[in-house]
């Protein structure tokens, strides 16, 4: 009998089968209508208490998706009938009309409030995984899923994006952020003549820490003192200063002080008094403006042209892990030495894939003259590739890099609602930075916000499909017996002893691959340390054939630019190959210990798993390897031994070259050391999680189907449970699963 050929006949029929239960079965049995209504809608002649609880499953089943109103209310008003008529309860009537009433309700849609203009791709997918969340809220029933689905929203909150600020002195740094952050909070206003990194962090309570050197990194300032002129005077004025006072600000671990924003201009100017800015490393200001409060972190830099190196060098090692690089070069002086060097270093020997060099104070020009910046920029650039013999690379750096000309004193006084009859807000160019800032960072060609995407919801697909599972088990044991269900827990228990020793054999295998990868690093290490030593020599030969040759054919000494630009490209490139030859060798060989586990538990453990990429490590770690160890006292060590030297002791000379090479790279090779540490336990830390994750995932779908048959088999032995409320609750959420996966 269908639906369709006798609507009327299948709506008795219908509350017929609805009101057997196992109290009446064997009443309902001496009935004819009973037994012509479950063989009618079954197609089978038996009548026993499996039948006609599968049938009344399949029937609630069939309404469900049906989801026809007027087809409930026909059956609700049979089952009225039935009840005024005395055949059934007023309890049990309740019940059943209760429960399709279930199935009446329409599941709450997923709507995705739509915000104000310019919704981004990231904040909009942040949008949708709320609403899909609060959705799933209703259908998920495990404990360890709704954790995991109450981490997501606040995971994604703690998602950071990092904007690095460079250039040289008076590139116009601090006039530009404070137009984008619409505050004048650097610069003139509080933070003038800024001498030190400034971290810019969103917070509800303004405030302020000054981070001073600790005792080790004020030591090797000193110690560049003995070789670099620039910083006798700068170390001479801070002694005398500060006087016996000094260890109260230079500590063994670094002091940090938490101040009143109103008083960084004495830790921070250079032309004040205190001269306290000489012993800060770097400032952290918390603010709550409103462009970092969506996760977006500043670095704001006190410039390339630093006379202490040592700022320099953290200046690059915070920028090399920024999201996003800003150079900023004054439409007046651009294209410096430093800009170049910057540019090409970063974009050379940096893992970037964009910098926006912005061009500040355009309004002091004629519109012309932008051009002209823009090609003597792009033409430096090309000369300093040249120069190091690495031309070819110019059409590849180009690409990557971004032009934005912008007036920004004239977007600070719009913002501040000064207003400037010259230049309109829009004139300025802050808007397109802000728009070029927004794509970069949260667009959906943003790397980072399509990787933080695309876990997200892989987590909550997983969630998904893990809850379906669980409720399609339930279901299938809705109906039957305490001793079917009990003989099915018998059968899995023996499934599960199996499951069990697979694990146990994988965890071994795991710690043992893992114990292996430890023994890999001291080969690493060898392999390091013989790199390291035939660069320092191959360094030094350069150095050595290129004295002898200026001194053999021109009776002279080579130019210090020249050895400058030997020593850089040579330790650069090096030092590049290095770190690109330890990952490769550690790639392959946590990729074989990948491929052993594979081969011999692939088939349990139904992973798609790959490899772990190292490179996202090596590029955490070392991506300012090479920039950070400045080079500047090496270059003049090397520059004062070849001017002091005589041309005929050539011999002397390379005796000296040797010492000079050695400890600068010995000292390079422990600083690569210490970060290959870190590096490799992180490795192989993520290692053993990667393997452990599917087996993590089998012992909770192990525990949670047998504690399904647990309670099944309680169930089934409670005559009082309501078999069909619960089949209308799991169709329901079955239901709401399968609307918020067509959702993501």
């Amino acid at each position: 009998m269908t639906l369709k050929n006798d609507y009327k006949t299948f709506c008795d029929y219908s509350s017929i089968v609805l009101i057997i239960s196992q109290t009446n079965l064997s009443k309902f049995e001496k009935i004819k209508e009973a037994r012509d209504a479950v063989k009618s809608l079954s197609g089978l002649h038996e009548w026993d208490k499996q039948t006609v609880q599968y049938l009344q499953k399949e029937l609630l089943v069939f309404l469900n998706t049906r989801n026809c109103i007027k087809l409930i209310q026909e059956i609700e008003q049979r089952l009225n009938k039935l009840k005024k008529e005395d055949i059934i309860g007023h309890k049990k009537a309740r019940k059943l009309i209760s429960l399709l009433a279930l199935k009446k309700e329409s599941i709450e849609p997923l709507h995705v409030a739509q915000d104000k203009k310019g919704l981004n791709f990231f904040k909009s997918s942040i949008d949708l995984f709320c609403t899909c969340i609060e959705n799933l809220k209703k259908s998920v029933e495990e404990k360890t899923l709704i954790e995991k689905l109450e981490q997501i929203p606040k995971n994604l909150k703690k998602q950071k994006f990092s904007i690095g600020i460079t250039g040289v002195m008076n590139a116009g740094k601090s006039t530009m952020l404070n137009a984008l952050l619409g505050k004048e909070i650097l610069g003139t206003s509080v933070i003038p003549e800024t001498a030190n990194l400034t971290l810019i962090k969103h917070a509800k309570k303004p405030s302020a820490k000054v981070n001073f050197w600790n005792k080790k990194e004020w030591q090797a300032i000193e110690k560049s003192a003995d070789t670099l002129e620039n910083m006798k005077p700068f170390i001479k004025e801070t002694k005398e200063y500060f006087g016996d006072k000094l260890s109260e600000y230079i500590t063994n671990d670094g002091a940090s002080h938490k101040i009143p924003i109103e008083e960084l201009l004495s830790f921070t100017s250079a032309e004040h008094s205190g001269k306290k800015c000489n012993l800060v490393k770097s400032v952290e200001l918390y603010t709550d403006l409103k462009f970092v409060k969506n996760g977006v972190e500043i670095v704001d830099t006190p410039g390339l042209d630093d006379l202490v190196i040592q700022r320099e060098e953290i200046t690059k090692n915070y920028v090399s892990k920024c999201d996003l690089m800003i150079h900023l070069m004054n439409v007046n002086q651009s294209a410096t030495k430093k800009d170049i060097e910057f540019i090409t270093d970063t974009l050379l020997y940096q893992n970037v894939a964009r910098l926006l060099v912005v061009i500040t104070m355009i309004d002091t020009v004629e519109h012309s003259e932008l051009q002209k910046v823009i090609t003597y920029t792009k033409s430096s650039i090309k000369a300093k590739l040249e120069s190091l013999n690495k031309k070819s690379s110019f059409d590849n750096i180009i690409e990557k890099i971004d032009f934005i000309p912008i007036a920004g004193l004239s977007a600070l006084k719009h913002r501040l609602g000064e207003g400037d009859n010259n230049y309109s807000l829009e004139k300025t160019g802050i808007l397109q930075v802000e728009n070029y800032l927004e794509n970069i960072l949260f667009g959906d060609k943003s790397e980072k916000a399509n990787l933080i995407i695309e876990a997200n919801k892989k987590e909550i697909l997983y969630i998904i499909e893990t809850s379906k599972n669980s409720l399609h088990v339930e279901r299938s044991l809705l109906g039957k017996s305490a001793s079917e269900i009990k003989n099915e827990y018998d059968k899995y228990k023996i499934e599960i002893k199996g499951i069990k020793e697979h694990i146990e054999k994988l965890t071994n295998k795991i710690l043992d691959e893992k114990n292996e990868l430890i023994r890999y690093f001291s080969t690493l290490k060898t392999f390091s340390k013989n790199k390291v030593l035939s660069l320092q020599a191959v360094v030094k030969r350069r150095v050595l054939d290129d004295v002898s040759y200026e001194i053999r054919k021109n009776n002279k000494k080579p130019e210090p630019k020249r050895v400058s630009c030997i020593i850089e490209t040579a330790l650069k490139d090096g030092f590049i190959d290095l770190i690109r030859e330890y990952r490769y060798k550690f790639s392959k060989k946590i990729e074989n210990s990948f491929e052993k586990i594979n081969r011999d538990f692939g088939s349990f453990v139904q992973t798609n798993s790959k490899p772990i990429d190292a490179k996202e490590f090596f590029e955490k770690y070392f991506g300012d390897l090479n920039l950070v160890n400045s080079n500047a006292v090496l270059i003049t060590q090397v520059n004062s031994t070849i001017k002091s030297h005589s041309k005929k002791d050539i011999e002397g000379f390379s005796r000296t070259l040797e010492l000079h090479f050695q400890h600068a790279l010995d000292e390079f090779y422990n600083k690569f050391h210490q970060k290959t540490e870190k590096i490799d336990k992180e490795l192989v830390n993520k290692f053993e999680l990667e393997c452990k994750a599917p087996v993590e995932v089998i012992e909770f779908e192990m525990s949670s189907k047998e504690q399904i048959l647990k309670t099944a088999q309680k169930r089934a032995e409670d005559r009082s449970y309501d078999i069909f409320k619960r089949l209308a609750e799991i169709e329901l959420k079955i239901q709401i699963l399968e609307k918020v996966k067509g959702n993501l």
